[in-house]
């Protein structure tokens, strides 16, 4: 049966990835216009910038690479079937050795110690349930709209932004689909992974050095604020420490015993471990260069052929299977993209400026809640347990220098920071060597009490553990941490506005206030369209979302949407929260007297211009280099403010600047005009509302609205619209 399993599977797979291969190429045949309104129905705002003309003609080249891959696959079918074989066989034994080793662990370890363990567990799942419901932050999500709530296809393609940890999306997708968008079901992968990695440094702990060890890491990354953090934070952070300290304990398994099906295992973790981030590289880097120097100094019990040859192979099948699930992102954004949050190669000067800083930043993130004194014993305890190695543990390669030289390479070879999240995935193995050093200078103090070490050093732990537990709890660091920024009180922000929106208005909000109110808008069945997918100038009512905690004003808001309060009101405060402000704002023309619309255009007088058909454009025509006027008769008064609005696209041949003014027969000053250079007209409508007021008007003459310009190529005016605003108060 087993070998049946292993003959069938490996073609099911090539014929699985010969059908996407295949359906990659047909769907770049179709029109594009048919794919992309297809593809646009799953975006935010109904239109999915990524997917252009040149990526659909791309994944035409990824089909028929893929269908080449497989080919040369097919041809050496029977050797991989005799491998799959061979590891398919090795399964059960693997798993039974596993349950042996626990089951003995179970029966035969000192009892105090596994009620420790449990205590720590139950404190570490606790803590973390405690904070798994604070609000949404904006990495999350940002994670869960754009990626994590699209079909598949959708979100594991798109690398637009760093933050699409894939692996993690799918899961996040997964959770999704059973069991709704609820801020538990996003979290819950990175709470899984979170706690996971707690039994994971247990067994990484003990493997390297013993169960004292095991006990005292476990306890410290159980109660580790930003651990804790991560794992109540829907990013895939927790994932990728996971796969890389599952990753460190196969690698000691394998470096002692013969296991084909280990070796596949440790091939899968790595795999997915660079699916959910390529940071992975960093981690799986670390374990390689630690197996290949226990390989090449012999500190292990089998041959070296037999090692090498499965590394190999671990490497080929690691790389292979990433490149492929790497695909839809290839044809969806750049790779380059996919490397690190910060893909800038500095300068030698400014990366060995930056480097200490960003250290250090490094140092006090992973001691966040940390007391001084424990800090400082964890430092003497790495340093002791790097010094005395030989006589802490019986393998002869420190993993942590392992760590020290692939992570050197690579700094020097990319000069890039990592951001300090980025080097979580070394906090498990810091604080397992520290923890070796600490529990070797406590055996010398309690070398005369050997009777009573397990009850020490399992109290040292759970006091520790929970002594910091409960520091993390008070503290409320992770609640109030602008490791994830955002907006915290967005779901009560969203409550009191569902009771205030009207038809026509408009919530102006920036990073990173805007999208947990997205999700909390979602969430409470409130329309998104007020958050500004619809048309800012024409809504009567504005609301402005103002972020105390990167204290944020106004101005930053409206810079960031490249807006402008001209033709409203003065904002008023309307409320007020404890992490924002809220100010309304009324738009003039609503509280104002309409004097000139487009029904008024055909009163108008045109020069190398003209009305489009229906009489509702406003056409400066494409030809030479001479001037082009349009004159509308308008009725104002003296000292009066007047709001002008209107649209505007170009072509791309427009090359001078257009003008607007209040005209007339000795009434044309430069303080009633406004003028637009081409840079600021696109080839789409643009929305310009700007404030003339009229000064002195001589009497007995006619006055004009007037667009004149000497481009030479194509404008289109339209939904002009003029107002009498002296009335209102203006910002």
């Amino acid at each position: 049966m087993i070998n049946k399993f292993a003959k069938t599977l490996p073609i099911i797979i090539l014929i699985i990835i010969i059908i996407i291969g295949l359906a990659l190429v047909i769907i770049s045949y179709l029109p594009f216009e048919l794919v992309k309104t297809e593809i646009d129905i799953f975006t935010q705002d109904g239109t999915s910038d990524f997917f252009t003309a040149g990526l659909l003609l791309k994944s035409r080249f990824v089909g028929i690479a893929i269908i080449i891959i497989c080919w040369i696959f097919s041809t050496v079918i029977k050797e991989s079937q005799q491998l799959f074989s061979s590891t398919i066989s090795s399964c059960p034994s693997f798993f039974k050795e596993i349950g042996h080793n626990f089951r003995k662990i179970i029966k035969k370890e000192n009892k105090t110690h596994l009620y420790t363990f449990v205590i720590i567990m139950t404190v570490a799942i606790a803590i973390r349930l405690y904070f798994l419901l604070q609000p949404i932050r904006y990495i999350e999500a940002s994670t869960f709209i754009y990626y994590a709530q699209k079909p598949l296809f959708i979100g594991l393609s798109d690398y637009s932004y760093p933050n699409n940890h894939l692996f993690h999306t799918f899961l996040v997708h997964i959770a999704y689909l059973f069991f709704g968008s609820s801020l538990w079901a996003v979290r819950l992968p990175a709470l899984i992974f979170g706690i996971l990695i707690i039994p994971m440094t247990y067994i990484v702990a003990r493997m390297f050095y013993n169960k004292y060890v095991a006990l005292l890491s476990t306890g410290i990354v159980a109660s580790s604020s930003i651990l804790i953090e991560y794992s109540s934070n829907a990013t895939g952070y927790t994932t990728i420490i996971f796969f890389s300290i599952a990753i460190t304990a196969l690698a000691k398994y394998l470096i002692n015993n013969k296991n084909s099906f280990a070796w596949l295992l440790f091939a899968i973790l790595s795999i997915l471990g660079f699916y959910t981030k390529p940071i992975m590289l960093y981690s799986f880097g670390i374990v390689i260069i630690w197996l290949l120097a226990s390989i090449i100094f012999r500190d292990t019990k089998l041959t070296h052929i037999y090692l090498f040859k499965n590394l190999i192979i671990s490497l080929i099948i690691t790389f292979i299977s990433t490149f492929i699930l790497y695909l839809p992102v290839l044809l969806g954004s750049l790779i380059k993209q996919t490397t690190i949050n910060k893909n800038i190669k500095l300068s030698w000067s400014d990366f060995i400026t930056v480097f200490p800083s960003s250290m250090h930043q490094i140092w006090s993130q992973w001691n966040r809640d940390i007391p001084i004194v424990i800090s400082i014993l964890l430092i003497i305890g790495f340093f002791t347990s790097l010094i005395f190695h030989k006589k802490i543990t019986n393998y002869k390669i420190p993993i942590i220098l392992a760590a020290f030289t692939w992570l050197t390479f690579l700094l020097l070879i990319q000069r890039a920071i990592l951001p300090e999240h980025g080097w979580l995935f070394l906090l498990p193995l810091f604080i397992v060597v520290s923890s070796a050093g600490i529990i070797f200078l406590l055996g010398l103090v309690f070398s005369k009490m050997r009777n009573y070490k397990s009850l020490v050093f399992s109290i040292i732990a759970l006091i520790l553990s929970i002594g910091l537990g409960f520091t993390v709890f008070f503290s409320q660091s992770i609640f109030y941490s602008n490791e994830k920024e955002t907006l915290r009180d967005a779901e009560e922000i969203t409550i009191m506005l569902k009771y205030h929106l009207k038809s026509g208005d408009r919530i102006v909000a920036s990073p990173p206030s805007d999208l947990p109110l997205v999700y909390y808008f979602n969430k409470h069945n409130i329309s998104t369209d007020y958050l500004l997918y619809t048309d800012f100038y024409s809504s009567t009512r504005v609301f402005i979302i103002e972020n105390k905690s990167i204290k944020q004003t106004i101005n930053d808001v409206l810079k960031y949407h490249n807006l402008s309060l001209t033709g409203f009101s003065k904002p008023e405060l309307f409320s007020e929260f404890a992490s924002a402000y809220i100010y309304k704002t009324n738009n003039l023309k609503f509280e104002s007297k309409l004097i000139l619309d487009f029904r008024e255009y055909s009163n108008g007088e045109f020069q190398n211009s003209k009305l489009s058909s229906d009489k509702k454009e406003i056409i400066i025509e494409e030809g030479e280099n001479k001037l082009k006027i349009c004159k509308i008769p308008i009725t104002i008064n003296s000292g009066t403010d007047y709001l002008i609005s209107f649209k505007i696209k170009k072509t791309e041949n427009l090359d001078n600047v257009i003008y607007f003014d209040l005209f007339g027969e000795y009434y044309d000053r430069p303080e009633q005009e406004f003028n637009l250079k081409p840079e600021k007209i696109s080839e789409d409508y643009t929305q310009i509302v700007e404030v003339l007021n009229s000064n002195k008007v001589p009497p007995n003459i006619d006055i004009y609205f007037r667009i004149f310009t000497y481009s030479t190529g194509e404008a289109i005016i339209k939904d002009l619209e003029i107002y009498d605003i002296t009335t209102c108060t203006q910002p």
